[in-house]
């Protein structure tokens, strides 16, 4: 964890630079309703079981610093906020499409996912002040994060507390909060099975004086590690009795993708159940996700989202749909455009909403997000790899042959960066001791060049001219 002078020094740079980049998150994409709390939750506790850093260990070798938010009024893009990301350490930001979809495009999931290590955020108001809303994030041993605190004005505030086993698993998460001097506070608890899957989720209120249980979610996998159940129980507090309160159940394809679930609410009929169905393409690529209703003993369209792709393999159109009962039809609500820089980070989100008048997309508003290159970890920080390595010609002219002679079998990576921290070249040894690398370096630019070999064990690197 950082230390109180880390702290000061990370909020005096920030005041200092205060930084011309900003962005917030992008307020035009419908938000979750309580229906999806269960599959919302699931897709948290398969994010959850995780080791934490793994997600920074695999990467790319660039950050977000910044992103901006304009609104469009039909002739020009107007800066709506803005929000800048401040690094006191070697930590990374990276936000990846998953983030960007409907139901995680928001700040408080954003906090929550072990992808943001950032240490600081600000945001600015449309005219480029520094607004009450600010995030700071402290991360213990392996990057994992231990609190995270967000402010949006005098009186009212998150700070979100994390605990981990010594297995890296989240086992406990304290969420408080302040609005108009009142403090609420919620806490859960994780538990695992003898398999590492978390299997039991413990939800508990605050009274004020103790902390009360007042839910408990069962959950159940199959022989791959998906989880096609989910059961939730809530505490009654007139009977003093656990009440099942909601069931959740998927089903899975051969390549362990999710196509269908079904939440059933089993309590006073709190609503109708509800069911998702999703499809792919042969390269398992989501090409839709349909929302249906339970209603008159048949399941009835609600919502889809359809997804396009280029030729990589996140999305670059994300359209939803409502369905029309009259018409007997789907009706365009809102879609995205997306594009991505080469280390598939989110470069431009351009959202645009259905002219029904004139049957068109109508450009609503557009994100952008800033990176900057950095060494994607923290060599000062980093066991050094037991290895001999030969690097020649020096200076490299269009090939580079490298000698590679480790301790001991293991995986290892090969990465070539430039001096700005952008990845160039990169190279993947599977149980290897001692192999000979030759790369291209022909498309490589005069300069000064890091190579670095990632073992299991280790990491160690040279510095190469060209």
């Amino acid at each position: 964890m950082k230390t109180t002078t880390q702290f000061i020094f990370c909020v005096l740079f920030l005041i200092i630079t205060k930084g011309t980049f900003a962005q917030i998150e992008n307020s035009g994409l419908i938000q979750s309703s309580s229906c999806e709390k269960i599959p919302l939750r699931v897709r948290e506790v398969m994010q959850q079981q995780n080791v934490h850093s793994t997600a920074k260990k695999n990467r790319s070798s660039s950050r977000l610093v910044a992103r901006t938010y304009h609104t469009y009024n039909g002739n020009v893009y107007s800066l709506q906020d803005s929000t800048t990301y401040i690094y006191c350490s070697n930590y990374g930001y990276d936000p990846t499409y998953s983030l960007c979809s409907n139901n995680y495009y928001n700040d408080n999931n954003w906090s929550d996912n072990f992808n943001n290590m950032y240490d600081s955020s600000f945001h600015y108001d449309t005219g480029g002040n520094l607004s009450a809303r600010k995030v700071i994030n402290f991360f213990g041993v392996n990057h994992k994060l231990m609190h995270h605190y967000e402010s949006y004005n005098v009186n009212a505030y998150y700070c979100r507390t994390h605990q981990y086993d010594p297995n890296e698993k989240r086992t406990q998460f304290i969420d408080s909060s302040l609005s108009q001097g009142s403090i609420s506070k919620r806490m859960l608890q994780y538990y695992y099975n003898g398999a590492g899957k978390l299997n039991v989720y413990k939800g508990f209120m605050w009274t004020g004086a103790a902390w009360q249980q007042n839910e408990i979610d069962s959950l159940f996998y199959d022989g791959n590690g998906n989880v096609i159940g989910m059961s939730v129980y809530d505490y009654d507090n007139v009977n003093a009795v656990w009440t099942l309160n909601q069931t959740w159940n998927a089903t899975y394809n051969g390549a362990n993708n999710l196509i269908s679930s079904i939440t059933d609410y089993t309590v006073n009929n709190q609503m109708n159940d509800i069911k998702w169905e999703n499809t792919f393409d042969a390269s398992n690529r989501q090409l839709t996700e349909t929302i249906l209703e339970y209603k008159g003993g048949t399941w009835v369209n609600k919502h889809r989202t359809s997804y396009a792709y280029a030729a990589g393999i996140y999305p670059v159109v994300n359209q939803s749909e409502k369905w029309d009962s009259l018409a007997n039809s789907w009706i365009n609500l809102y879609k995205m455009d997306l594009t991505y820089n080469a280390g598939n980070q989110v470069e431009t989100l351009v959202n645009f909403t259905w002219d029904t008048l004139n049957s068109v997309w109508a450009v609503s508003g557009k994100t952008t997000f800033y990176y900057q290159g950095y060494f994607a970890e923290s060599l000062s920080g980093i066991q050094p790899l037991d290895a001999d390595i030969a690097i020649y010609p020096v200076p490299v002219q269009d090939v580079l042959n490298v000698d590679v002679n480790l301790s001991e079998k293991q995986n290892s990576e090969i990465l070539v960066l430039d001096m700005t921290g952008k990845q160039v070249l990169k190279n993947v040894y599977n149980m290897s001791a001692k192999y000979h690398v030759v790369l291209s370096t022909s498309s490589l630019a005069p300069g000064s060049y890091l190579f670095i070999i990632k073992g299991e064990k280790g990491v160690l690197s040279r510095k190469f001219a060209k």
